[in-house]
């Protein structure tokens, strides 16, 4: 399934809501192996809606665990908890819409191919994984990781592009996130 998405007016930019309520609590790391597989060994210590974020990972993974390539301190790297009984499937189509929307602030258009790849153009722009943790048959946790390459220039893959290759325009790592989980946020209403 692939669907394009046009660049939002910039009247739009100011709908988004001044205040998060559900992610909260955001941590910041230098490096991890992997923000997804920190949230799944700390899963007790945080709370629902706990966001990890690192500016480097030695061992980023997509499906099938295909290395995602990032330069340190380039793209936004980060995992989110979800200790809820949210439906993962739900959970992907929400994302890639957050994602795409968030893009489209920037002035990117974009488009998903399944199953978990967001392009601009014909280039690799983003990518989420979601690993669920199931207890005696019941799910008890949802970890969602989100690649986005943001002030990336150069790639060893000719098939991966950034929002400055994109733009022509860097952006704060962290302006970014907010803006993504603000529309997150609003998406979630749909799956819950």
């Amino acid at each position: 399934m692939s669907e394009k998405m046009s660049p939002v007016k910039p009247s739009s930019l100011s709908s988004l809501p001044s205040e998060r309520h559900r992610f909260t609590t955001i941590l910041s790391f230098e490096s991890l192996d992997s923000t997804n597989d920190y949230i799944k060994s700390n899963l007790d210590a945080y709370d629902d809606g706990t966001v990890v974020v690192a500016s480097y990972q030695t061992q980023g993974r997509g499906q099938f665990e295909r290395t995602w390539e990032s330069q340190p301190g380039m793209n936004l790297l980060c995992s989110i908890l979800f200790k809820n009984q949210l439906d993962p499937l739900c959970l992907s189509e929400i994302t890639v819409r957050a994602i795409r929307q968030t893009l489209a602030d920037y002035g990117v258009s974009s488009w998903f191919k399944n199953p978990n790849d967001i392009y601009a153009d014909e280039y690799k722009i983003a990518g989420l994984l979601i690993e669920t943790k199931y207890t005696l048959g019941v799910r008890t946790s949802v970890v969602l990781g989100i690649g986005l390459n943001v002030n990336q220039q150069y790639f060893e893959t000719t098939t991966a592009t950034s929002i400055l290759l994109q733009t022509g325009k860097g952006l704060d790592r962290l302006d970014v996130l907010e803006r993504l989980l603000c529309h997150l946020e609003n998406e979630l209403e749909t799956c819950e």
